[in-house]
C-alpha cells in the first residue's frame, strides 16, 4: 500500500517532558521571544513617544521624546517624526516668483517655485513645492519673517550660481485657493486677487561669498531630561534630610502604645498566648495560615517562659518611650510586637495591633531618639551634642521613615474606602447609625442620632470619601490641615463612642507623620525643657 505525503500531526509533548519550556512548533525559544518581547515593546515606545512629543505637548512627553535616553534610538531609526500630515491645518501654498538679470539689468533667467511647465515628473514638482512653503519654518528662537527672507536669500544664491548672474530677486506670494462659493461663480484660481506678497529680497553675486548674517543660538542652559528630573524628585522625596523631631514624637506615642497594649495582655497572657489557651492548638493551626516571620513564642512553651518574655517586652516598650537606647530597643520593640502579633489567639486582634506593627518598624528606620529622649539628655551631659534647643542634626533616615509612614496610612485609608463600598451600608448611609446602635461595641451613648437619620447618613457618606480621596488630599499644602482636621474628628468619634481610644490615637500617630515639624517643636520643645 502506498504510504500517504499527508504529514503527520504533530503531538504536544507528554506531561514532564519538558512542555511547559518547549517552544511552539515554528517559534523561537522561549529566551528569543523574551528578548524580542522586550525589543518590540521598547520599538512601539520610541514610535509613539515620539510624535506625541511634537508641539503642542506638555513639558513631560515632551522631555520624555527628547530626551537622550529616547533620542539615541529614534534618531538612529529616523522614528522622530509628528506625522501632522494636512494637520493642523490644511496650508495656503507659497509661491516664489524670481528674477534673474545680469550687470546690465537684461533677465538672464525668470520664473516661479513650483513650476509645473519647467518641474517634471510631478514628484520633482512636489520637492520644489515643499521649498516654497517650507520656507518659513525656522528654529523656535527666530523671527518667522527673518527666516523667511534668510531662506530667501539662500535660494536667490543658488539661482545666481545656476543661471550665472548679477543679481537675483525674489518675491514671497501666498496663493489663496478659492472658496466654495467662488468656483461656482467661475472664478479664475489663477486670478491676480488670489495672490498676496508677502516678502521680496535680493542678492547679487559680490554677496555669494559672504555668510548669511545667521543670528547665533541662544545660549541656554543644560536642560535636564525628564528621567533625570524624576531621580531628582525621587531622591528628594525620600533622601531629603529632615529635622528628627516628628519622628522623635512619634516614638514616644508609640512607645507609650505598645507598652500599654501589651500591659493589658497580662490579665490573660497564658490564656491569649499560652499552649492551652482560649483556642486549643489544633484549631489554631487550622484557623491561621503558615506565616513566615519572626516568632518568639515559638520557641516559648512554659509559662514562666512566656511571663519572662512577656515582662521583658514591657521593659523594653518602656525604654522606647523615654528614648534610653533608643536605636536598639527600636529593633526589638518591633520583633517583641510582631511575635504578639502573630501568635495572639485567632480572634483576639484587630486593626490596633496591626497599626502598632506599623509604627514599631518605621520608628527603628530612623533617628528616633534624637529629641525628646533620655538618649538626648546623656549626649548633651557628655558635651557630644549641642544643648542648644534650635540645634537640629537632620537625617535622611528620619525623612524616609516619616514618607513610609505617610504612604503606608494612605494604602491603609484607600483600601479601607474600598472595603466599605463593597457593603450595602455604606452605600445606603445605615452604618453609621448600625455602628452606635451596636450595643456591645458603643461606649458612648450616640442613639440620639435615631431622630436625625439624614445626619448619621451624612457622616457615613463623608467618611467614604474622606478613606478614598485621602491620598490624592492630604499632599496638597492647601488641603492638608483640612484633612488633619477631618482625621481628627474621625478617629475622634472611633475612640470617644465606638470603644477603641487606642486604635484611634494609633491612627492619629500615623496621620502626625504630616505635621509640620515647626508646629511640633512649637509644642513639645516647651515641654521637654521642663
Amino acid at each position: 500500500m502506498a504510504k500517504s505525503g499527508k504529514p503527520k500531526d504533530r503531538q504536544p509533548p507528554a506531561a514532564g517532558q519538558g512542555g511547559a519550556s518547549t517552544a511552539p512548533v515554528g517559534q523561537p525559544a522561549r529566551w528569543v521571544r523574551i528578548a524580542v518581547s522586550f525589543a518590540v515593546v521598547w520599538h512601539l515606545f520610541a514610535v509613539f513617544i515620539s510624535p506625541l512629543a511634537i508641539e503642542p505637548t506638555s513639558i513631560l512627553v515632551s522631555r520624555i521624546g527628547t530626551s537622550p535616553y529616547v533620542r539615541w534610538y529614534s534618531d538612529s531609526l529616523y522614528l522622530n517624526q509628528g506625522y501632522h500630515f494636512f494637520g493642523p491645518d490644511p496650508p495656503r501654498n507659497h509661491v516664489l516668483r524670481y528674477t534673474v538679470t545680469d550687470e546690465a539689468g537684461a533677465v538672464v533667467a525668470e520664473g516661479s517655485l513650483p513650476n509645473k511647465t519647467a518641474q517634471r515628473p510631478r514628484l520633482y514638482y512636489h520637492r520644489h513645492m515643499m521649498l516654497a512653503d517650507q520656507a518659513g519654518n525656522g528654529p523656535p528662537d527666530i523671527n518667522p519673517d527673518e527666516w523667511l527672507r534668510l531662506m530667501l536669500r539662500g535660494y536667490a544664491r543658488q539661482l545666481l550660481r545656476a543661471n550665472g548672474g548679477a543679481r537675483a530677486t525674489i518675491e514671497c506670494v501666498i496663493h489663496n485657493p478659492l472658496p466654495p462659493r467662488a468656483v461656482l461663480e467661475g472664478v479664475d484660481p489663477n486670478a491676480p486677487e488670489m495672490f498676496q506678497t508677502i516678502t521680496r529680497v535680493e542678492e547679487t553675486a559680490a554677496s555669494l561669498e559672504e555668510p548669511l548674517p545667521v543670528p547665533a543660538p541662544p545660549e541656554r542652559e543644560p536642560q535636564t531630561t525628564y528621567f533625570v528630573d524624576l531621580a531628582a524628585a525621587w531622591d528628594d522625596f525620600w533622601f531629603r534630610p529632615a529635622d528628627p523631631a516628628v519622628l522623635s514624637a512619634i516614638r514616644v506615642v508609640t512607645g507609650l502604645l505598645l507598652f500599654w497594649t501589651h500591659l493589658v495582655w497580662s490579665f490573660g497572657l497564658m490564656a491569649f498566648f499560652g499552649s492551652e489557651g482560649w483556642v486549643p492548638p489544633e484549631l489554631h493551626e487550622r484557623m491561621t495560615d503558615p506565616r513566615i516571620g519572626v516568632n518568639f513564642f515559638d520557641f516559648l512553651q512554659a509559662p514562666w517562659a512566656v511571663w519572662t518574655f512577656h515582662v521583658m517586652s514591657l521593659i523594653v516598650f518602656f525604654l522606647l518611650t523615654i528614648g534610653l537606647f533608643s536605636r536598639t530597643v527600636a529593633v526589638w520593640s518591633f520583633l517583641a510586637a510582631l511575635s504578639y502579633a502573630l501568635h495572639v489567639t485567632p480572634g483576639a486582634f484587630f486593626g490596633l495591633d496591626k497599626i502598632n506593627c506599623f509604627l514599631a518598624m518605621y520608628v527603628m528606620l530612623g533617628p528616633c531618639g534624637a529629641r525628646y529622649s533620655v538618649d538626648r539628655l546623656l549626649r548633651i551631659r557628655r558635651g557630644v551634642e549641642d544643648a542648644d534647643p534650635d540645634y537640629v542634626d537632620e537625617s535622611w533616615t528620619a525623612n524616609l521613615a516619616l514618607r513610609l509612614i505617610q504612604l503606608h496610612l494612605c494604602v491603609i485609608y484607600l483600601f479601607g474606602g474600598f472595603g466599605k463600598l463593597q457593603g450595602r451600608m455604606w452605600w445606603t448611609g445605615e452604618s453609621i447609625w448600625m455602628s452606635v446602635a451596636n450595643v456591645e461595641y458603643r461606649s458612648l451613648d450616640m442613639t440620639w442620632l435615631a431622630g436625625h437619620l439624614r445626619m448619621a447618613e451624612l457622616l457615613a457618606h463623608g467618611t467614604v470619601f474622606f478613606e478614598l480621596f485621602y491620598c490624592c488630599l492630604i499632599w496638597s499644602r492647601w488641603a492638608r490641615p483640612w484633612v488633619l482636621l477631618t482625621a481628627v474628628g474621625v478617629h475622634a468619634f472611633i475612640g470617644l463612642a465606638m470603644g477603641m481610644p487606642e486604635f484611634a490615637l494609633a491612627m492619629l500617630t500615623m496621620n502626625a507623620a504630616f505635621l509640620p515639624v515647626a508646629l511640633v517643636r512649637g509644642v513639645l520643645d516647651p515641654i521637654s525643657k521642663r
